[in-house]
């Protein structure tokens, strides 16, 4: 009874509860034999589990890939494999995410001749597991934003932000849409890079430092612009320890440790590509110097402020956090701004069929850590408080509203304008009056 005396274990118990209720359906549900199980995107991330235990195949040169995609996906187009000189081909998508559904797909590929299903790698036990892993870690991610958010906070306000995150952005739609997107899994990863490093500079146990190290290099080979997320530890040890040989040789474990991890994927590329290191293998190009970055933020298109406004708050828990722990906020601040930097110089900056902006999702224990500092120092005041917590509560019944639009898709996944956007603001079904202004 003591646990529901917690406000977070609460909110904790009530989250988890409606991904695992959503997420055990689907599973338990019989679908039709032809569940697309993975297309797009998403079949570029799983690929090498067919190719590697199934087909033998890492070459991707044998066409089971057109086969699987015209016999469960309706015929989508194969375009995750690119071309190179000398005949070869090489999948453009990390392996790294394979690494987190490799369990799941073994277990499937045992049983799935047993149980009289196609031993194909996208049968419907393939994707019930595909569907517990992505619960698994969506429950291990809920855990793990708790803890971190309990690093700093009391438990009401962990709890409040635990609800604000989960109910008041494009976070849902994205755990729904991205069980093979790699978003719900960095997610949950960072959350738990986070956590492991304040949690050593605080106890200075190793097993704190190897698990932050170890985490980093994982989330490298799923997208390697998460080695951003390595100035975190960069600014926090040189504020921990100065600039001394203690800090240097810590930090230079992060790069070693990341190099090992991703082995698997320069040997890939070396073998299949003919070199140790293939850059951006994607039409999309880097856009450095014209970043899309105003778009990023607040267009109509896929404004990530727009779709998800409550994080506007965080950028007021910047101002107030460096008052209450400037060592945090400092390097967290650096990390988010130079994130938003670099995820919007992007030619393609809305990153294709979302809500929002979804390569945010990625690092929203950041921003969640941020508006915990701002309900912080708000919190002090009642005046302040009471009209902040109403505005909380229309963005999360904005946002439970727009999720439930693009579900019906009212809100398009990718072709949103301002006169679009006002013309279905508030409505349950568009028309084609509607849709012409798209």
């Amino acid at each position: 009874m003591n646990s529901f005396k917690s406000f977070s274990k609460i909110c904790l118990f009530v989250i988890g509860s409606v991904f695992a209720f959503i997420f055990l359906k689907e599973s338990i549900v019989q679908k039709e034999q032809r569940s697309c199980v993975a297309a797009y995107d998403q079949f570029g991330y799983y690929a090498y589990l067919p190719a590697t235990f199934i087909y033998d195949d890492l070459a991707f040169q044998k066409p089971w890939k057109e086969k699987l995609q015209s016999y469960y996906c309706e015929q989508e187009i194969v375009y995750q494999f690119v071309d190179l000189e000398g005949g070869k081909k090489v999948n453009m998508y990390h392996m790294g995410l394979s690494y987190l559904h490799l369990p799941g797909f073994l277990i499937a590929n045992s049983l799935a001749k047993p149980l009289g299903y196609k031993q194909d790698g996208m049968s419907q036990p393939y994707r019930v597991a595909i569907k517990f892993t992505a619960l698994f870690f969506i429950l291990l991610g809920l855990i793990f934003f708790r803890k971190t958010l309990l690093l700093f906070f009391n438990d009401w306000i962990a709890g409040l932000v635990m609800l604000l995150v989960y109910g008041a952005s494009n976070l849902f739609v994205t755990f729904y849409y991205g069980d093979l997107m790699p978003h719900l899994y960095l997610f949950t990863l960072n959350s738990i890079f986070i956590f492991s490093i304040v949690s050593y500079l605080k106890k200075e146990q190793w097993r704190y430092l190897l698990g932050a190290i170890f985490i980093l290099g994982l989330t490298v080979a799923i997208r390697p612009t998460q080695a951003i997320w390595g100035i975190v530890p960069l600014i926090l040890f040189l504020y921990h320890y100065n600039l001394s040989w203690k800090a240097l040789k810590l930090l230079v474990l992060f790069p070693l440790g990341a190099l090992l991890i991703n082995f698997p994927q320069l040997l890939y590329w070396k073998l299949e590509g003919g070199s140790w290191i293939i850059m951006n293998l994607h039409s999309e190009t880097l856009s450095f110097l014209k970043p899309y970055t105003i778009d990023f933020l607040i267009s109509y298109k896929k404004g990530w402020l727009l779709y998800s406004p409550l994080f506007i708050f965080s950028f007021g828990g910047i101002w107030f956090g460096l008052r209450q722990n400037k060592q945090l906020v400092t390097a967290i601040s650096v990390f988010a701004l130079l994130n938003i930097y670099v995820l919007s110089s992007w030619d393609c900056w809305w990153y294709s069929a979302s809500f929002g902006s979804r390569v945010m999702v990625d690092s929203y224990i950041v921003f969640g850590v941020l508006i915990g500092f701002f309900i912080q120092k708000i919190s002090q005041s009642k005046k302040v408080l009471i009209p902040t917590l109403s505005i909380f509560a229309l963005i999360m019944g904005l946002s439970v509203f727009q999720s439930f639009q693009y579900f019906e898709g009212i809100i398009d996944n990718e072709r949103m304008t301002q006169d679009y956007y006002w013309s279905v603001f508030g409505k349950t079904s568009r028309s084609e009056e509607h849709t012409s202004e798209l």
